[in-house]
């Protein structure tokens, strides 16, 4: 079986100084598994605007000791750790530009078995076995926080979307699930659909923008910025393709907060600077050579 892990990422500083401490604890625990970067020169403008600020709450001390910003410095940090470095250009717009449909280029990755990781997450420990869960598509539960101050820990209280949906391929018997939205900052695609994803995202994005899927009512109500219509495209993804699903146990995967033990810990943006800090302090991450 062929398997790799795929990051994407684009010319926004932050985004690459976040990216590196991830590759860095991913390389740490995973030497041998096959890792691809899709950097994307898009001259940072597909990035969520907010993010620009998320230095401020970053200590410089920390940054000098655990952060790579520039782009000579990714380049030569893929060398280092034997990462396949793809530079590509953005995806033909349509619409308005959303760094989440680079995931277009999933269809260009054909190994059998793909873990997609956002530049977000701190990796701690082998993930060989996420690759033998015997399902189509694997990833945590979307959940929703309460807001604490901004830069802060950032989440209070823990809720969990939960909606129906109703396939009718066949309107005589429609099929009725129950389920909560995939958060598709850590996904493991199997038995192919990696690259089908990367086929037929950039159209399930696109429909929910403009409300021509049931679905995107749903979205607006949670985001009115439509920031998180990738995330609803992977659900109409796999149920639209009939593929078997499942979620994360929470020793593999947590999002938003964690505690020990977990393999993959999945920030936000708004976050990423309070775990940082906290992980740096514990001496939790891999310094700059």
């Amino acid at each position: 079986m062929s398997k790799s892990c795929v990051y994407f990422l684009n010319q926004n500083p932050i985004y690459r100084g976040i990216f590196s401490v991830s590759i860095r604890l991913l390389r740490k625990y995973n030497p041998n598994l096959p890792v691809t970067l899709f950097y994307v020169e898009d001259g940072g403008v597909d990035s969520y605007l907010p993010s620009l600020k998320l230095c401020k709450y970053i200590s410089s001390d920390n940054a000098k000791k655990y952060l790579k910003i520039e782009e000579s410095e990714i380049f030569d940090l893929c060398k280092e750790l034997d990462v396949n470095l793809r530079r590509v250009k953005p995806p033909v717009k349509q619409l308005n530009g959303f760094n989440s449909t680079h995931r277009v280029y999933l269809k260009e990755v054909q190994d059998e078995s793909v873990l997609l990781l956002d530049s977000d997450t701190f990796v701690y420990g082998n993930l060989d076995y996420f690759f033998d869960k015997k399902l189509d598509f694997v990833a945590d539960k979307m959940q929703s926080y309460s807001p604490a101050a901004e830069g802060k820990q950032a989440y209070t209280e823990k809720t969990f979307w939960v909606f129906n949906y109703e396939k009718d391929r066949n309107p005589e018997t429609p099929v009725k699930v129950r389920m909560s939205p995939f958060n598709s900052g850590v996904v493991v695609f199997n038995n192919g659909t990696a690259a089908k994803y990367g086929e037929q995202v950039l159209s399930y994005c696109n429909r929910l923008l403009l409300k021509k899927h049931p679905l995107a009512e749903l979205m607006y109500v949670h985001r009115e910025d439509a920031r998180n219509r990738e995330e609803c495209a992977c659900v109409l993804f796999v149920l639209e393709n009939n593929l078997t699903w499942g979620y994360f146990d929470e020793s593999d995967v947590q999002t938003y907060n964690f505690e020990f033990p977990v393999k993959v810990f999945h920030t936000t943006n708004s976050a990423w600077p309070y775990f940082f800090n906290v992980l740096a302090k514990q001496n939790l991450l891999v310094e700059n050579s």
